[in-house]
């Protein structure tokens, strides 16, 4: 009898844990570079600003112990248990926050650019009389941005230390280093190299300078940092952003519930998952 017992509540416990979640959490597999990552918290999109990526903005920034984003009260600090520690606003025009390696903050708006440091103490501020007022920007070293706007097939490194756009890459075309449609998301990694993608194609390194070095397989890219498929709601087709093997990574992967934007620390001990209304945390 006890046996028998014992036999039924096995089955009520996998039948509770294969009932399907009516809001399901993004999961991860722990078979590549970030293995041993487990669920640690969820918590609200503070006014739905960080994770908001239906134009494919730059709006969230990851370090070790925080994580920084824009919404409409201004650029915020928040620590992994879903505390605003900061708060640096209005954010009226900011079109993007970046992190580069050393931890320092770039938030850009329509004409000039700002560096602060992680606890929001100005550091730098650079004119670009609009050089950079694209809708994608990123970072690829110590003094160079790289961007472009959502209807072109070109890319602009700038240099903000010299105030001068170094070179313009990149045209419409089907063969390496050309675009076959219109640009979706630029960025750069720590030691230079610019990482382009397009809906039509797999996407494409350059060097600072803007020559071709090569592609990257989406697929390949997701499984050297997550093991596999970054899921959420419907489906989990990914695209990169920022594949740096040396200190970070960071994709987009589209699902049935809109754009979620996927966020490793540079120590590589946190994944942030946001979302249009929540903010996932996985940790070591």
């Amino acid at each position: 009898m006890k046996r028998n017992h014992l036999i039924l509540l096995l089955a009520l416990l996998f039948f509770i844990g294969c009932k399907k979640d009516e809001n399901p959490q993004p999961t991860i597999t722990n078979t590549g570079i970030c293995s041993g990552l487990s669920f640690y918290k969820s918590f609200p999109n503070p006014k739905n600003g960080v994770g908001y990526l239906g134009a494919f903005s730059h709006k969230m920034a990851l370090s070790n112990t925080h994580i920084y984003g824009i919404n409409g009260d201004g650029l915020f600090q928040l620590d992994f248990e879903g505390n605003i520690k900061n708060l640096l606003g209005p954010a009226e025009g900011v079109s993007s926050v970046q992190m580069d390696v050393d931890g320092k903050l770039y938030v850009f708006d329509f004409s000039k650019f700002r560096i602060y440091d992680a606890g929001f103490n100005l550091l730098e501020t650079h004119i670009h009389n609009g050089v950079v007022d694209d809708d994608y920007v990123g970072l690829n070293s110590a003094d160079r941005v790289v961007s472009c706007e959502k209807t072109d097939f070109d890319v602009k490194i700038y240099s903000y230390t010299t105030d001068t756009i170094i070179k313009v890459f990149g045209e419409f075309g089907l063969n390496d280093g050309q675009f076959g449609t219109a640009i979706t998301r630029v960025d750069g990694d720590g030691i230079g190299n610019i990482y382009v993608d397009t809906k039509s194609s797999s996407p494409q390194i350059f060097d600072k300078l803007g020559n071709f070095i090569g592609k990257i397989e989406t697929y390949d890219y997701v499984k050297t940092w997550l093991g596999g498929y970054v899921t959420y709601g419907a489906s989990g087709v990914a695209t990169f952003k920022s594949p740096d093997g040396t200190n970070k990574g960071t994709f987009y992967a589209s699902s049935g519930s809109g754009f979620i934007d996927v966020r490793l620390s540079p120590d590589q001990n946190t994944l942030v998952i946001a979302t249009r209304t929540e903010i996932h945390v996985y940790k070591k």
